[in-house]
C-alpha cells in the first residue's frame, strides 16, 4: 500500500511538471480556449468515456460469468473502475491483473478461474488490437498520415509488439509443447548471457504461462460465436474510446471541421505507439504521440489544451475515482 501511495505521489508530480511544460509556451491562449470550451461537447466527451467503460466492463463480465455466474455486472463495474487505478499507477499497467485475481478470489472465484478470465481477456485484446493496428497502418500509409520520424518508429515498434504478442498467444494456445521448447531454448541463452538469475524458476514460470494460455485458448475455441462476440465488443469499446478526442476538439472550437474516422485511426495509433512506454499511464509517451499525431489534422493552437482535457477525461479522473472506490471498500473491511 505504501508503494502505491508513493507511486501516486510521483505520478502527480510528473503530471504537473509535464502539463506545465506542454502549456508554458502557449499558456494564455490555451487557458482562454479551456475557459471558453463548449460545455455540451465536453459532456459528450465524458459520456463517450462512460459508454466505453460500460462496454469494457460488459466484456469482462461475460468472461467472468462464463466461469462463475454468481458474479454480478455491478461487481464487474466496480472491479473495472478499481482496475483503472492499479493500471494507472504501475508501469505497463501491470498492477491491474494481479488486483483482479485478488479481488475475484474474495468473491469465491477460484484463482484458476480468475487466471482463465485474464488470459482470455488478453487473447481477445491482442486479436482485436492486431486487427485495428493493421487497418490503421494501411489507412495512414495510403493517406500519407506519417508523423515525425521518432513517433513513426515508436508506432511501427508498437504495431510489431502487438502482432508478436498476438502470435505468441496463438502459438502457446495451439502448440504448447513446441512453445515450451522454444521458451526453454531462449531461457538457456539468457541464462548463459547472465541476464536471468534462476534458469529453473524462469522455465517454471514460462511452463505455467503456456499451460494457462493453452487452457484458455482451447476453451475459447469451443465456442466460436462467443469469441467473435468478445472480439466485436473489444473493437467496439476501443473505437468508442478513440472517439473522445473528437468531442474534446469540438468543445475547444465548435466550428472546427474534423473527420471522426480520422480521429479514431490516429487515436488507435496513439495507444499503440505509447503502450510499451515503461511509465505509469505511459505518461510522456501518450502526450507526445497525441500532440504529434493530431498536428496532422488539427490546428496547433487546439493541440495543447486538447491533450490536457483528453488525459483528464480518459486517464486521470477514472484513475482517481477508482483509487477512491478502492480506499472506501478497503476501509470498510477493517
Amino acid at each position: 500500500m505504501k508503494k502505491i501511495k508513493l507511486r501516486s505521489i510521483l505520478l502527480v508530480v510528473l503530471t504537473i511538471g509535464l502539463f506545465w511544460y506542454i502549456l508554458k509556451d502557449n499558456f494564455r491562449v490555451s487557458l482562454t480556449l479551456l475557459l471558453s470550451s463548449n460545455i455540451w461537447y465536453l459532456l459528450f466527451a465524458i459520456v463517450t468515456y462512460i459508454i466505453y467503460f460500460f462496454v469494457e466492463a460488459y466484456l469482462l463480465y461475460l468472461l467472468i460469468n462464463k466461469v462463475n455466474n454468481s458474479y454480478s455486472y455491478k461487481q464487474t463495474l466496480e472491479l473495472n473502475l478499481m482496475t483503472k487505478f492499479f493500471n494507472g499507477v504501475t508501469p505497463f499497467s501491470l498492477g491491474g491483473q494481479p488486483f483482479q485475481v485478488y479481488e475475484l478470489s474474495k468473491s469465491k472465484v477460484r484463482v484458476t478461474e480468475s487466471l482463465l478470465v485474464i488470459v482470455e481477456n488478453f487473447i481477445v485484446l491482442q486479436i482485436s488490437m492486431t486487427i485495428m493496428s493493421l487497418i490503421s497502418l494501411g489507412f495512414c500509409l495510403y493517406n500519407g498520415f506519417v508523423p515525425t520520424k521518432l513517433l513513426w518508429i515508436l508506432t511501427i515498434i508498437g504495431v510489431f509488439i502487438t502482432i508478436v504478442s498476438f502470435f505468441m498467444a496463438i502459438f502457446m494456445g495451439l502448440k504448447i509443447n513446441c512453445a515450451k521448447k522454444v521458451g526453454k531454448w531462449f531461457i538457456n541463452i539468457l541464462n548463459k548471457l547472465h541476464i536471468l538469475k534462476s534458469k529453473d524458476e524462469s522455465y517454471l514460470r514460462w511452463t505455467n504461462k503456456c499451460d494457462e494460455y493453452n487452457t484458455s485458448f482451447r476453451i475459447l475455441l469451443k465456442d466460436k460465436m462467443f469469441i467473435i462476440k468478445c472480439i466485436f465488443l473489444n473493437i467496439l469499446y476501443m473505437s468508442i474510446f478513440c472517439m473522445i478526442p473528437f468531442f474534446v476538439f469540438k468543445a475547444l472550437n465548435i466550428n472546427i471541421s474534423i473527420n471522426i474516422f480520422y480521429v479514431i485511426i490516429l487515436s488507435c495509433f496513439i495507444y499503440i505507439s505509447a503502450s510499451f512506454i515503461p511509465i505509469p499511464g505511459a505518461s510522456v509517451g501518450m502526450e507526445y504521440s497525441f500532440i504529434n499525431y493530431f498536428k496532422l489534422i488539427i490546428s496547433e493552437s487546439l493541440i495543447m489544451p486538447g491533450v490536457l482535457l483528453w488525459r483528464l477525461i480518459s486517464y486521470y479522473i477514472p484513475m482517481i475515482i477508482g483509487g477512491i472506490l478502492f480506499n472506501i471498500k478497503d476501509s470498510m473491511k477493517k
